[in-house]
């Protein structure tokens, strides 16, 4: 992702001086207006007078280019097939053609170094989906062997210096088992605040028996409790993408019938139908649930929505790829998205609400020497990772 710098201690003022190799003065306000464009790394070398909101410095933002590759992990056996970043940025996630998944620990977001913690080896097939739950109290796992895993990993940490084994172990995980083929994708939904009890999160796992499958879970006592609360087989063919909306009330699916469905969890209705020529393979929520990207074949697409009145308009086509488009993500801010592709590229786009400059193509990547399968952005903002068929996983700054 483009590196993030903001001022750290200044004084407020109505004007800013800001100085470049070719800009001599430019007010905060069109100075920010202007970064979109060219992504000129500036300075800010003084601040004068006394009348600049808090607000306004925490926007000003200064780009840097390009984006550099900071780590590589290439310690696996087989493709990797995706990976996840918890919410609170502390861990990433990764799953495997092996059959097993990886929970690395991040030290910190402004040197990342992950380091290796557990393995989880209770799949008897590839790993299709992972993903961490918003409590920290989860990990789950979508597999080809019909089931998706639901590991308490709270803390997990301190049960390692416990029990030195627990990596080597299937850890005893709660096991959705009621799907008839593979399981696709995974989500968990954002806790929100009319959550009645706190103890209780819900999980949708997709699956190519073409059903989508919402579950309550809890632990308590050191015992899984899962019980159905949704069904929903709206879709003709496999369902390869899942996403909660950031409010956690809705739900969007990407299918193989060449349909993206939102889907209203707390009405139980449809809000939107998006109709494509060829498959899904992935859906995205921005962070503040205004903007929708669909991967569709080559090519993405970027909707403005409003779900809450069920409204959605097509704002801008993204067609730089010229292989399968199998992964996208949003950044923590929705000021970026990225997109994962068989071509062995990465490209990221410019999707900050209402700029001029929207859905411009602003940077790209070329670290994988196979398919690139998945994709996800850090909470803080500052990194992303890649996971890819040539067995390795690449992080970005």
């Amino acid at each position: 992702m483009l590196s993030l710098c903001k001022t750290n201690s200044v004084n407020y003022s109505d004007s800013a001086t800001i100085t470049s190799n070719r800009f001599k003065k430019y007010s905060l306000f069109s100075l920010y207006d202007y970064l979109p464009k060219k992504f000129i790394l500036f300075e800010v070398k003084k601040i004068q007078n006394k009348k600049i909101s808090k607000l306004i410095l925490n926007h000003l933002k200064i780009y840097k280019l390009p984006i550099n590759k900071i780590m590589q992990i290439s310690d696996f056996k087989d493709a990797i097939r995706c990976v996840c970043f918890s919410p609170n940025g502390k861990y990433l996630g990764a799953g495997c053609w092996d059959n097993t998944a990886t929970i690395y620990k991040i030290i910190n977001c402004t040197n990342i170094n992950p380091i290796p913690l557990i393995k989880f080896i209770s799949h008897t097939n590839s790993i299709f989906s992972v993903d961490f739950s918003h409590s920290g109290k989860y990990f789950a796992t979508a597999s080809n062997d019909k089931t998706a895993n639901i590991h308490y990993i709270m803390d997990f940490e301190d049960r390692l210096l416990e029990n030195e084994n627990i990596d080597k172990s299937s850890n005893n995980p709660a096991i959705i088992s009621e799907h008839t083929k593979a399981v696709l994708s995974v989500n968990f939904c954002p806790l929100n605040s009319t959550s009645i009890n706190k103890n209780v999160e819900y999980i949708a796992t997709s699956s190519e028996d073409i059903t989508i499958l919402v579950n309550e879970i809890s632990h308590v006592d050191s015992q899984f409790t899962i019980k159905l609360v949704h069904k929903l087989d709206y879709h003709k063919d496999y369902i390869s993408s899942i996403r909660f909306s950031p409010s956690g009330y809705f739900l969007a699916s990407g299918s193989d019938d060449s349909s993206s469905i939102i889907y209203n969890l707390e009405t139980k209705t449809t809000v939107a139908i998006l109709i494509f020529n060829s498959d899904i393979l992935s859906v995205s929520f921005s962070p503040f649930e205004d903007n929708y990207a669909v991967a569709c074949k080559k090519s993405a697409y970027l909707y403005k929505i409003d779900l809450l009145n069920g409204k959605s308009d097509n704002l801008v086509k993204l067609k730089n790829h010229t292989g399968h488009i199998n992964s996208i993500s949003f950044s923590a801010t929705g000021d970026y998205l990225a997109t994962a592709s068989d071509d062995r590229q990465i490209f990221i786009y410019w999707t900050k609400k209402n700029d001029k400059n929207f859905g411009k193509l602003i940077s790209h990547l070329h670290e994988h020497s196979s398919y690139i399968v998945s994709i996800s952005f850090s909470s803080c903002g500052r990194f992303f990772a890649s996971g890819g068929v040539d067995k390795k996983i690449v992080i970005y700054k």
